[in-house]
């Protein structure tokens, strides 16, 4: 809905009550894709796949910003 703030401020308080939740990790990451912030995705979904190794989702965006060659936010 676009509240993406409001959104990262839930899943801060997830991730204090539950470091390892790998869904409040992997919305992270996708906010963070969609606010072009490519370091904080890129660290969002790496954890995500050191809790679950065999997510898709986490691993394809993981992919999507090393092939693209994304290194930091401008």
């Amino acid at each position: 809905m676009g509240q993406y703030e409001a959104s990262l401020s839930d899943i801060r308080k997830t991730l204090i009550l539950e470091p390892r939740h790998f869904g409040a990790l992997s919305g992270q990451g996708l906010i963070y894709l969609v606010q072009n912030k490519w370091s904080l995705a890129k660290r969002a979904f790496k954890k995500v796949l050191e809790i679950h190794p065999t997510m898709r989702g986490p691993r394809a965006n993981l992919l999507l910003i090393e092939r693209q060659g994304i290194e930091e936010e401008i």
